[in-house]
């Protein structure tokens, strides 16, 4: 059996501040959370299968959307690979080959490697 904190939380406070971007200023609740990272965490499913441990890389800035994307992918049975965004593109490509993630998302203004 799985925990999941956040499924947990939104239902004992769901109205309670989960999550609070800094630099958009957005504020999830945790019933809000709850919502984001289950939307996301269907998503993957239908496009990688339930429970795939296929990886899942991200090169972005710290954000709240990055931790709704961990979240999710935990729920979903995938492995969240952060990929650090101060890195040189030789390196970001050298780490993507490596692990060789089923998809990566890329916040915008960052040129995705390889």
């Amino acid at each position: 059996m799985q925990l999941d904190s956040i499924a947990s939380y939104a239902k004992a406070m769901p109205a309670h501040l989960a999550v609070m971007d800094l630099a958009s200023g957005r504020r999830w609740s945790y019933s809000e959370l709850d919502v984001a990272v289950d939307r996301l965490a269907a998503w993957l499913v239908g496009e990688l299968g339930p429970a795939s441990g296929e990886r899942v890389a991200v090169l972005s800035k710290n954000s709240a959307e990055m931790v709704v994307l961990q979240l999710a992918c935990i729920r979903a049975g995938s492995v969240f690979v952060p990929l650090n965004w101060r890195l040189a593109v030789p390196e970001l490509e050298a780490l993507v080959a490596d692990a060789r993630p089923a998809l990566l998302f890329c916040q915008q203004g960052f040129t995705p490697p390889g």
